[in-house]
C-alpha cells in the first residue's frame, strides 16, 4: 500500500501543475454542470440507439474532453512538438471512432429478439452488452496496437498496452479494496445507488433454464466483469501507455477527462469518483507499465458494489 501511495505522491510532485490541472478542472466542472442540468448524453446521443450515426456523435462527444486536454497538457508541459506529429492525430481519431463503435454496438439485440424465447431475451441482451462488446473492444485495441505500437522505429515488438504481470503485488490492491469497502457499504443505502445497482435482477430465465438465482447472478457477473477488463486495457492501457509515446506522463490527464465523460449517465457521486479513481489508476499504470493492478481494483470495486446492492435487496 505504501508503494502505491509513494507512486501517487511522486507523480503529483513531478507532474501536477496549476495550468494543466486548473484548466482541466474548469473544463470538467462546466461539462458536469451542463450534462447533469440537461441530461445531455441521454437526451441527445443515447437516443440514436442502433443508428450508425451514433458512432460519429460519440466520437465528437468524447473528442471534446480528450483533444482539449491533450492540447492543454502538451502546452503546459512543454510538449507542443508532439502536436505536430500526424500520427498522434491519426491515433486519436482511430481511438475516438473505435470507442464510438464500441458504444454503438448493440446489433446483436434484434438477433436475440428473433432467435430466443421471450423468457430469456433480456438476460441474454444484458450479458451480450458486456461480453460481446468487450470482445469487440479488445479487437479494436489490438488492431491499433498492431498498426501503430507493435513496432516503434524498427525496434523489437512492444508489449500490448500494459498486459503484463511483471512486478505486480496483489496485496496492496486488496488492501485498497478493504479500505474502500466501508464507503461502498454506506453508498449502498442511498436511493441513487439502489436505483442503478445491482445491474441484474433474476427473472423468467431461471425457470426457463432450470437455474438457481445464484447461478443467474454468477453468469451475469462473469459477463459484467469482461467489460471492466476491457475498460482498463482501453483507458489505462491504450490511452495512458499508448499515448505516452507523445505526451509522456502527461498522458494521464486526457485519459481522466475521457473516462469521466463515460460516467455521465451514472449518479453524480460516481461520475466525480471516476475523476479521482481514474487519475490514481492511470498513474499506477504509467508507473508500473501494467494494467493488472487497475483490473484488480476495478473488478473489485464493481463486484463489491454489486454484492452490496444484492445484499440490500435481499434484506429489504
Amino acid at each position: 500500500m505504501r508503494g502505491i501511495l509513494d507512486m501517487l505522491r511522486a507523480y503529483a510532485r513531478e507532474e501536477l501543475d496549476a495550468w494543466s490541472y486548473g484548466l482541466t478542472a474548469l473544463l470538467l466542472a462546466l461539462a458536469i454542470a451542463v450534462n447533469y442540468a440537461l441530461d445531455f448524453e441521454t437526451t441527445y446521443i443515447a437516443t440514436h440507439f442502433l443508428e450508425p450515426a451514433q458512432i460519429g456523435y460519440y466520437a465528437l462527444y468524447y473528442a471534446l474532453p480528450f483533444v482539449s486536454t491533450i492540447v492543454i497538457s502538451a502546452w503546459a508541459r512543454g510538449r507542443l512538438q508532439a502536436l505536430r506529429d500526424p500520427t498522434l492525430w491519426l491515433a486519436t481519431a482511430a481511438t475516438l471512432v473505435g470507442y464510438g463503435v464500441y458504444r454503438n454496438f448493440h446489433y446483436y439485440g434484434p438477433w436475440i429478439q428473433e432467435t430466443f424465447a421471450p423468457e430469456v431475451r433480456w438476460f441474454l441482451f444484458i450479458c451480450a452488452a458486456n461480453c460481446v462488446r468487450a470482445v469487440l473492444g479488445f479487437g479494436l485495441v489490438l488492431a491499433l496496437w498492431l498498426a501503430i505500437d507493435r513496432r516503434l522505429d524498427g525496434r523489437a515488438a512492444q508489449p500490448l498496452y500494459g498486459v503484463s504481470l511483471r512486478s505486480i503485488e496483489l496485496r496492496p490492491y486488496l488492501l485498497m479494496l478493504a479500505l474502500i469497502s466501508p464507503l461502498i457499504a454506506w453508498a449502498s443505502f442511498q436511493p441513487a445507488f439502489q436505483a442503478v445497482y445491482p445491474r441484474y435482477t433474476p427473472g423468467a430465465e431461471l425457470a426457463y433454464w432450470g437455474l438457481e438465482p445464484w447461478q443467474g447472478y454468477a453468469i451475469f457477473e462473469l459477463c459484467y466483469g469482461t467489460d471492466f477488463v476491457f475498460t482498463e486495457l482501453f483507458f489505462r492501457g491504450l490511452l495512458v501507455l499508448g499515448f505516452a509515446r507523445w505526451l509522456g506522463p502527461a498522458a494521464v490527464l486526457p485519459m481522466v477527462t475521457f473516462y469521466a465523460f463515460t460516467h455521465f449517465e451514472k449518479p453524480l457521486a460516481e461520475a466525480l469518483g471516476s475523476i479521482f479513481g481514474g487519475w490514481a489508476l492511470g498513474v499506477i499504470a504509467y508507473r508500473t507499465r501494467s494494467v493488472a493492478g487497475g483490473v484488480v481494483i476495478h473488478l473489485g470495486v464493481a463486484y463489491l458494489m454489486e454484492a452490496a446492492a444484492i445484499l440490500q435487496r435481499a434484506l429489504g
